[in-house]
């Protein structure tokens, strides 16, 4: 069989960060491994919209299968996408998972009527077992059989939207690694996250799956399950070394949502990278919960390779921080950020959120203050954003404050939603106030300075920068 696996852009295109999908390449990877042939098209990389991609399937209608990572921003795009292959040759089966598909299965399904399948969990074995029975059958849709496809969400043949019990993978080492031959990290930009990376060639990977905390704010434990489910360390520094020794990969960003919170898989894995003498420096871009670290952890993570992370600490009230059930208080984040500082010179990113529906103005000064306070090299301050999954996108939703075409502009970089206490124009005017404040002093400034090692590199922080001052919000 003959699948097509793309990542999508928005149709607001906005400027994202442009990395391998390393969830398609996990479907891929199975999908090779059954003996199908897959192909990746990253419309996100190679900026190819819904009329350009149509374009691409007219000259190439003859694939079984096409499958879409779908994050809610995305939600309009993929409708599109999936009306033009449907236009072009109906038989042509189509498919979306990822976060959107996971946390409003049948909804999806509903609004997307040219999709024919979804998935709502983890994709890597029903995908295989999907495209058994399109292979199988000569009138696959609404067929038993698919009853048995793992995470399946798909329509009977009364039209009734069915979704199969959520399955997840134990055993992660099972799961072959993405194809990285067909997701080339050499043909992605420089600082693929972030502003900086420390060398050219960046590739991520995942390490863990799961999230057992209870923020209101986020969804990670819905998407991946509240139980820590881990690969080896072997089967991580294997990966690796592929990377390295085959594709001359310099650095790793490490995706995981909990990365350190199991100790001795970190420890262990630091000291593999030191004994095998892998020569990579590594972030955890997506953040790292303070409270799990202490000072030999960070020394250990130092001497290993690791030159940065991010941190969640999202409010700078005791009140915000109790609300959404955060599970820290603001002196065990400023002892940390000290603790870190004190022990490393690993580079400190802050992550906070703005416009929460609790939130009062005088709540969002408080954060910049917080944030201006801390010893941190530099901040994000993303606005609150409805996505589904969370337990304030249920309550809003309940009370009938969330609408449908909010999807294609929602975008943590976008102000979508304002609470009560404010008006849409001073959370915009607060969040630039934010990024101002905090960028502009002397310290942060020219620290960031002189971390510009190259015309490349300035260029990329000169366009976030300009994003950030006058875009950010709209």
């Amino acid at each position: 069989m003959k699948v097509l696996l793309v990542n999508p852009w928005s149709l607001k295109k906005f400027n994202v960060i442009v990395i391998p999908n390393i969830s398609l390449g996990y479907l891929a990877a199975s999908l090779m491994k059954a003996g199908h042939e897959v192909e990746i098209l990253d419309c996100v990389r190679d900026r190819i919209d819904p009329d350009q991609f149509e374009s691409r399937i007219r000259e190439n209608p003859d694939y079984d299968l096409i499958g879409f990572s779908l994050f809610t921003t995305y939600v309009g795009a993929v409708k599109k996408y999936t009306e033009a292959i449907k236009r072009i040759n109906p038989r042509i089966a189509t498919a979306v998972g990822g976060p959107h598909a996971v946390l409003e299965p049948v909804e999806t399904l509903e609004i997307l009527t040219d999709v024919d399948f979804g998935f709502r969990g983890e994709a890597e074995i029903g995908i295989c077992q999907l495209v058994e029975v399109l292979g199988m059958e000569a009138d696959p849709y609404g067929h038993d059989r698919l009853r048995e496809v793992d995470n399946l969400v798909w329509r009977d043949k009364g039209g009734e939207i069915v979704c199969n019990p959520r399955v997840m993978i134990d055993d992660l080492d099972s799961l072959p690694y993405p194809p990285w031959d067909i997701m080339n990290p050499g043909k992605y930009p420089l600082a693929p996250i972030g502003v900086f990376s420390k060398r050219r060639k960046v590739a991520p990977i995942i390490a863990t799956r799961g999230c057992p905390y209870p923020c209101t704010f986020c969804a990670a434990g819905k998407m991946s399950g509240k139980k820590m489910r881990t690969r080896s360390v072997e089967n991580i520094l294997d990966e690796i070394k592929l990377l390295v020794d085959k594709f001359g990969v310099e650095e790793i960003n490490i995706l995981d949502d909990n990365f350190t919170l199991q100790h001795k898989l970190v420890e262990d894995f630091c000291h593999g990278l030191i004994d095998n003498n892998i020569d990579i420096t590594w972030s955890c871009p997506n953040g790292v919960r303070l409270d799990t670290l202490d000072a030999e952890l960070l020394k250990l993570m130092e001497r290993a390779g690791c030159y940065s992370f991010g941190v969640g600490i999202e409010w700078g009230t005791s009140k915000m921080l109790k609300i959404t059930r955060k599970c820290v208080t603001l002196a065990t984040i400023r002892e940390k950020v000290d603790l870190i500082k004190a022990n490393t010179n690993i580079r400190v990113t802050g992550f906070f959120m703005l416009g929460h529906p609790e939130e009062t103005i005088e709540d969002v000064e408080a954060t910049i203050d917080f944030a201006c306070s801390l010893n941190i090299d530099r901040a994000n301050f993303f606005n609150f954003s409805p996505f589904p999954g969370i337990v304030e996108y249920d309550k809003l939703k309940r009370e009938g404050k969330v609408i449908k075409n909010w999807y294609d502009s929602l975008y943590i970089n976008s102000v979508v939603y304002t609470p009560r206490q404010m008006t849409r124009q001073q959370l915009v005017n607060l969040q630039r106030k934010a990024f101002w404040r905090f960028y502009t002093r002397p310290r942060i400034f020219f620290n960031i300075l002189k971390e510009i090692k190259s015309f490349s590199q300035f260029m990329v922080v000169f366009k976030k920068s300009m994003r950030l001052v006058f875009v950010h919000g709209q």
